[in-house]
């Protein structure tokens, strides 16, 4: 018997996994399983449709004891904000109120406890991207906080920086230490 993981690769594919708190654990590295695979010659076969699965339990097996789930890492955003359920009723699935990312079962009822992290109340909105030629990356700006950030687009209620930060950040005096 097994579990999915829900579009992990976000092309619409569910990959395969031991069970529902699989996604949490250190353990898991999701692979597409092409087909039938023989050390030194190579595939063999090739299957019409590529899966995913977790290439650790494809290749080795599941480690004997299971890892604890970690929390952390299925966290959506910074502040994860599910409906508490109705008393007597228990959600199949629910979005969350700040990012708008959809979670159920075991995943929903983890999301639902974790603590908030560092956040701003702002929840980024109307955004606009450049290529930064001082910094050599693109560069995220908030219209209405003007926070930014460098690489990443933010999730919602993300804390960024103002553009002095990422300057004095970037460009560190030595006699400023």
């Amino acid at each position: 018997m097994g579990a999915k993981v829900h579009n992990p690769w976000g092309d619409g594919r569910d990959a395969d996994v031991l069970d529902e708190k699989c996604c949490a654990r250190p353990c898991l590295n999701i692979g597409e399983d092409k087909g039938t695979y023989v050390q030194g010659r190579g595939y063999t076969s090739y299957h019409k449709n590529p899966k995913l699965c977790c290439m650790t339990r494809e290749l080795r097996g599941c480690p004997h004891p299971l890892p604890e789930p970690d929390p952390e890492k299925i966290r959506c955003c910074n502040v994860p904000d599910f409906p508490k359920p109705k008393k007597g009723s228990r959600p199949y699935r629910q979005k969350c109120r700040t990012c708008g990312e959809w979670a159920s079962g075991w995943l929903l009822e983890q999301r639902r406890e974790l603590p908030a992290l560092e956040n701003v109340e702002c929840r980024h909105r109307k955004m606009h991207s450049r290529d930064d030629d001082m910094f050599g990356c693109v560069m995220w700006i908030c219209d209405l906080c003007q926070l930014r950030w460098l690489r990443t687009k933010p999730k919602p209620r993300d804390p960024g920086k103002t553009f002095r930060q990422l300057l004095v950040e970037q460009f560190k005096c030595p006699s400023d230490t």
